[in-house]
């Protein structure tokens, strides 16, 4: 009896223990840092295309998937998680004028954090998710990373996309940001 018991038990431990998967596993990463006060976790082989004062965007070896991570420092108004979700899907829509949430909300939505995925149809006529991530720890102080792909790379990658904004962070104290507001 107790040998059944422990064999049960082992057979548990190992079936739950197969389920469970590293962030990023299998894939070599690297950590990007922003002048903006974050960093993040990306696949080592995807390139940085483009850099600003606000904004990064890099994109995966092969051209499937791209993320945009923009920073908005400043403001004054103030918006719901939900209100900057809408904002940022109205704005999108100026380039994929079909663009659609999925029906099916992420769990990462709250005060501070909302995540939701988006699908529609490029002017090409290609089929494109976005996977959002809005970040806006403290007043006027918004991060937002968009990953991109076509449906394929998305179903195979959505894992991926999950560890990159899990590991999205920031890296200053909330002084060290609000003194970038003052510069121009």
């Amino acid at each position: 009896m107790k040998k059944t018991l422990i064999a049960i038990l082992m057979f548990v431990v190992l079936t739950l223990g197969a389920g469970c998967q590293k962030p990023f596993e299998n894939v070599e990463t690297f950590k990007y840092e922003h002048l903006t006060g974050y960093e993040i976790t990306l696949p080592a082989a995807w390139q940085k295309m483009q850099e600003d004062q606000s904004a990064a965007y890099f994109l995966s070896e092969d051209g499937g998937i791209s993320i945009n991570i923009i920073t908005e420092l400043g403001g004054f108004s103030f918006y719901s998680m939900d209100d900057l979700g809408q904002l940022l899907l109205e704005k999108l829509r100026s380039e994929i004028p079909d663009l659609k949430r999925d029906p099916v909300r992420s769990a990462s939505s709250g005060k501070k954090q909302y995540r939701q995925v988006l699908s529609g149809t490029l002017p090409d006529g290609d089929e494109v998710f976005l996977d959002v991530f809005i970040y806006a720890p403290m007043n006027s102080v918004r991060y937002y990373v968009i990953l991109s792909a076509g449906k394929d790379d998305f179903s195979q990658n959505s894992k991926l996309f999950s560890d990159i904004i899990k590991s999205f962070k920031l890296n200053k104290t909330e002084d060290e940001i609000y003194s970038l507001l003052n510069v121009s």
